[in-house]
């Protein structure tokens, strides 16, 4: 197992969960408890998996080699494409062996490669030539044959990773485009006929995918307009310079260089090529002086590569983000098929091969005209020294996978472990069976991917990897969340379930009678209402140093918090006729609130006739300032207040929390407390809610709201309520959504 992180074992777990347990479905059930997600969007390489899944009808021990398949698909598709490499070259009358040198070479130093390490389904290294090649010989010849083969790979990378159709049609696209450009001596019905049968294959690969969702996703609320959109893009830097031996060479342009594989638009082009790109742009750019004019047909001595080079400069720009870096907003806006791009550096992987091929065939080129002048030793000698060079970057790329192939020989015991102490075997010593519980959930809570919603303030990767195992191990689901893209309702639904006693949970009321395996990372602080989850479980045991194991029983919790609901909405009817405070009080402790209901700003509010009105700036703007008695003895503080915030994308508001002292000195200062961390959400109105503590030199507390420039992070802000953790804060609200007299229990109302 390569990778044991992050998204490398997110996405063998969605592949070997699949195939364990929900072969022959377009659903997975794994993650999102017990909604689980369409296959499409989970990264578990569906085509491969379901494939596996079929083949277990008749030889059912196929599964238990689902990674050796993987695996060795994944490393043979490096072959594929080094073929392909060779082929394109030989097109161009080179040298046999210079060509499997060259595409041994050009293979090795793939950006793609790096997808081995996480994004396994993006790691396919053989389709870029291999559509490249389809283009080229049906230039040539024009047969049907070579559109169906891109169609054929179309659908087939399609349900293996979106992302690799997007690539393949991307591709087509920039190379009709080109062709259309630069193709001469074709009528225009003529160019357009050809651009059509090659756009085809795409078109239909796109529709059939689409179809396929349409029939079998249920999800109806699926976000549309994700984070990141075009974003990620290639920069100089990603080109130019890279963490290997003669990569630094441009350091004292680009700085450090990231590492190997640091970047989503990384694509290293090494010092044989960027040293025959200086050259080209060198005598282009000398070619408009008078003198050396009539050369300027002799730039580029590969002329029957020319319509490629046109489409690499097209997937260099593209993947710069020209001209999205510039109009991303509008483009995202207006032209919704640019919100399926979320991270456009990816498309810098076929200019990669179209200009690394193209050193190639240049190199080749000079040293033919070296010999025809009788240069021999000097036509090989130019050779060698390319070979030398590319050898000396490569041993830097081996190296890095000589380093991550070390730190996965272990990965696969940790992950599995063995039967004296892994899951199953712990919960058999203590008089339990996996089969016990309905559902494996971890604290902290984590929940990412539906766009709106990012619960990803901890260190979500270890809960993760931690409850990945124990799915894995007894093949129960998880109802925590590390996927993309899914449903908001869903998601709205499940945050509910950490956000105390005074919020109802119908999510509860889909699960059945057995109780959940809870699983509790130590090493990181759980949040208050977190920590009430600890009350209604029954301890297992612990597994290692700092992971703790519960059972919890869901229809017992329902009724403990219901009984404490009951009795905070007994004391606050008694409270009457005031109108708010804390209940159970004795001690007068300090609390604050603001209603705005004074703003004037009444066209939106949660609460009451006014709100505050947003601001439209591109600096940090005052919402509140608080005054802190002197007399206070609480320190553990809760914050929350209500925004209103667009639901087409994932944009929301964010605030700082600021602690001054009596000389107006910052003490503590919380940043980026944000609505996407929300566990409560009422029609667009998100609950922010932060836990924080008290500085002892504090005098005054200002809240800052992040700015606002897209007019779309906020549409109003209402109900700002701070209180001490411990303490229950009531309101009665004189209307709410159409209601009279609505109590508001820690600013959460009651219905």
């Amino acid at each position: 197992m390569i990778g044991a992180g992050g998204d490398g074992i997110k996405n063998y777990y969605t592949y070997l969960y699949y195939i364990a347990k929900d072969g022959g479905n377009a659903h997975f059930s794994g993650m999102n408890y017990p909604f689980g997600e369409h296959i499409i969007f989970t990264d578990n390489m569906p085509l491969l998996a379901g494939a596996i899944s079929w083949l277990k009808n008749w030889f059912p021990s196929i599964g238990h080699y689902s990674l050796a398949i993987m695996h060795l698909l994944l490393l043979g598709s490096i072959t594929v494409g080094t073929w392909y490499v060779y082929k394109i070259i030989r097109k161009y009358n080179n040298n046999p062996t210079w060509a499997v040198i060259s595409a041994l070479f050009i293979a090795f130093f793939s950006p793609q490669l790096f997808k081995l390490y996480g994004h396994y389904g993006m790691g396919f290294c053989f389709y870029i030539p291999f559509v490249i090649y389809q283009l080229q010989c049906f230039k040539e010849k024009a047969s049907f044959r070579y559109p169906i083969a891109i169609f054929i790979c179309s659908i087939a990378l399609a349900f293996i990773h979106l992302y690799n159709l997007a690539l393949i049609a991307i591709l087509v696209a920039f190379y009709c485009l080109a062709y259309f450009i630069s193709e001469k001596g074709q009528s225009l019905k003529e160019k357009l006929r050809t651009i059509i049968i090659l756009l085809s294959p795409v078109g239909l690969s796109f529709v059939l995918v689409k179809i396929f969702l349409k029939v079998t996703d249920t999800i109806t609320d699926r976000p549309e307009y994700p984070h990141g959109i075009l974003g990620y893009e290639t920069q100089g830097k990603d080109l130019l310079v890279t963490d290997t031996p003669l990569g630094h060479i441009f350091r004292f342009l680009f700085g450090k260089p990231n590492g190997i594989a640091e970047s989503e638009g990384k694509a290293y082009l090494g010092v044989v090529t960027l040293t025959i790109c200086f050259i080209l742009i060198f005598k282009f750019i000398r070619s408009f002086f008078k003198k050396y004019r009539a050369t300027r047909i002799a730039i580029q001595p590969v002329k029957a590569y020319n319509i490629w080079l046109l489409v690499g400069l097209f997937h260099l720009l593209f993947a710069m983000g020209v001209p999205a870096v510039w109009m991303r907003s509008w483009l995202a806006d207006y032209i919704s098929v640019f919100r399926q791009f979320r991270t456009i550096g990816r498309f810098i992987w076929p200019f990669y091969y179209i200009i690394m091929i193209y050193a190639s065939l240049y190199l080749y080129h000079y040293a033919q005209v070296l010999k025809t002048k009788h240069k021999a030793k000097l036509a090989y000698g130019l050779l060698s020294a390319a070979v030398i060079l590319w050898a000396v970057q490569l041993s830097g790329y081996l190296k890095y996978n000589r380093y991550i192939s070390g730190q996965a020989l272990d990965n696969y015991t940790h992950v599995f472990e063995t039967s004296a102490d892994n899951w199953t075997t712990l919960l058999q010593e203590k008089g339990y069976r996996a089969d016990d519980f309905q559902a494996a959930i971890c604290l902290p809570f984590y929940h990412i991917g539906s766009e709106k919603i990012w619960l990803m303030d901890i260190d979500e990767g270890t809960s993760a990897y931690e409850l990945f195992k124990v799915s894995l191990q007894t093949q129960l689901p998880i109802v925590n969340v590390m996927m993309s893209r899914t449903s908001w309702s869903q998601t709205f639904e499940m945050i509910r379930i950490i956000d105390g006693p005074y919020t109802p949970k119908k999510y509860f009321d889909r699960l059945n009678n057995k109780p959940l395996l809870l699983v509790v990372n130590e090493a990181i602080e759980l949040k208050s209402k977190e920590k009430e989850w600890i009350k209604y479980a029954t301890f297992i045991g612990r597994k290692r140093d700092k992971l703790s194991v519960y059972s919890i029983d869901i229809n017992a919790m329902q009724q403990q918090e219901s009984r404490a609901q009951q009795k905070a909405l007994s004391a606050a009817g008694q409270a009457l006729p005031r109108k708010e405070g804390l209940l159970y009080d004795s001690t007068s402790a300090f609390f604050y609130t603001n209603h705005f209901d004074h703003t004037g700003f009444e066209k939106s509010a949660f609460v009451g006739k006014s709100s505050f009105a947003p601001v439209y700036s591109r600096q940090k703007v005052p919402l509140d300032t608080i005054l802190l008695p002197a007399n206070r003895a609480d320190s553990f503080y809760n914050l929350s207040l209500w925004a209103q915030c667009n639901m087409i994308d994932y944009r929301g508001p964010s605030f700082d929390l600021i602690q001054l002292d009596k000389n107006g000195q910052a003490v503590d200062t919380i940043s980026g407390i944000g609505a996407k961390y929300s566990t409560h959400v009422t029609g667009d109105w998100f609950l922010v809610d932060k836990d924080f503590t008290i500085a002892p030199h504090a005098q005054k507390i200002v809240l800052l709201v992040h700015r606002n420039s897209s007019k779309k992070e906020y549409y109003a802000i209402d109900e700002l309520l701070l209180r001490p953790q411990a303490a229950t804060y009531f309101y009665w609200a004189d209307e709410f959504k159409g209601k009279k007299k609505t109590l508001f229990l820690n600013n959460r109302p009651q219905f």
